[in-house]
């Protein structure tokens, strides 16, 4: 089910020092699978390597993600 609230403004007040790079890692996926987006896309871009963090597991949950989206 999709949510409408957009929790990026929150994100973005959240302290990141406190959160590990496998706790973004894991907070990127939980993101995607939830159709939300804007977070993931902060994630990816401000915090994950895509060359290290981005495995073929990400990537098959990314496609999958936006093949199952409510936006697609």
């Amino acid at each position: 089910m999709y949510c409408k609230e957009d929790y990026d403004e929150q994100f973005m007040q959240t302290k990141k020092d406190e959160i590990t790079h496998k706790q973004f890692v894991d907070l990127f996926i939980t993101c995607l699978k939830n159709d939300s987006f804007k977070i993931a896309i902060l994630i990816y871009t401000l915090y994950l390597n895509p060359q290290v963090d981005m495995d073929e597991k990400m990537m098959d949950i990314l496609m999958a993600s936006l093949r199952d989206s409510n936006y697609f």
